[in-house]
């Protein structure tokens, strides 16, 4: 796994990627920060989650702001209502749902396309987003992987999906694991250190070790995840960067609570590269 960033500033707003993904000129695909967008308060300012008391219409305007931003389709984004599973759909199946219209969320954790102008968005408050691309065959995902989907392995879910349905090869496959909490920073209780021992019993370098109470490296476990189902170590990239330990640059369910946002990842090839 690497660890490197890209930060891409556009109408004088940020938002980080991978060189790996910038490198492809066809791709959009970016991990915003709070900087940016029309919310106000606790929300400030990307936003993009209708359930946390925002202004609908801020959060609308908010996915239009980050679409340009990356050069993407607001009307073409596929969303999820992300309940902490390890369900994946398929956008050209299962449907494109954006605030622009009108279909209902369905509750999965990861969105796949194979599919030209179709942008699949995860959402991130410490939680895991990654995205991948596998250039072989031209297939995006957006997967939300939170303490419960990496211990459910939703990325090898994914992953699986992806090789059934388009018959990409995960040694090709490009990843990036985007803003979330960072190993010093996630404790748990015991309970939930057990069962990543269960998951996991080959690799007891997943709980660390120097702490009061035990803490669990996500991004790791994500790692072996991915090459578990034969991806290449140098296709993973990690950003490094703890939404728990810069609360300023994004929202952080640990540290702001119910008082906060969400952020959105998004990933996709666009049909006219810019």
């Amino acid at each position: 796994m690497k660890f490197e960033k890209l930060t891409i500033v556009k109408h004088n707003i940020p938002y980080l990627t991978t060189p790996d993904f910038a490198r492809i000129p066809e791709l959009a695909a970016g991990f915003p920060t709070r900087a940016g967008g029309v919310s106000q308060g606790d929300h400030a300012a990307f936003n993009f989650g209708f359930s946390r008391g925002d202004r609908p219409e801020r959060v609308t305007e908010n996915y239009r702001i980050l679409a340009d931003l990356l050069g993407a389709d607001p009307e073409r984004i596929a969303a999820t209502r992300q309940v902490h599973s390890a369900r994946v759909l398929l956008a050209e199946r299962d449907g494109v749902a954006n605030p622009f219209v009108g279909h209902a969320f369905t509750q999965a954790d990861g969105m796949i396309t194979g599919e030209a102008g179709i942008f699949p968005v995860c959402y991130y408050a410490d939680c895991i987003p990654l995205l991948l691309y596998a250039p072989d065959k031209g297939v995006c995902a957006a997967v939300h992987s939170g303490w419960r989907g990496t211990q459910k392995r939703i990325l090898a879910v994914a992953l699986q999906r992806m090789i059934e349905e388009f018959h990409i090869d995960p040694s090709q496959t490009l990843m990036a694991i985007g803003p979330s909490i960072c190993p010093s920073c996630f404790e748990v209780g015991e309970e939930v250190a057990e069962l990543f021992r269960e998951t996991f019993p080959s690799h007891p370098e997943l709980i660390l070790q120097g702490f009061a109470k035990p803490h669990i490296d996500l991004w790791h476990a994500v790692e072996l995840t991915g090459l578990e189902m034969g991806m290449r170590e140098d296709h993973i990239t990690c950003l490094n960067e703890c939404c728990f330990e810069h609360p300023e640059r994004y929202f952080s369910h640990r540290v702001h609570g119910e008082r906060r946002g969400v952020l959105m990842a998004l990933i996709g090839r666009r049909k006219e590269t810019l």
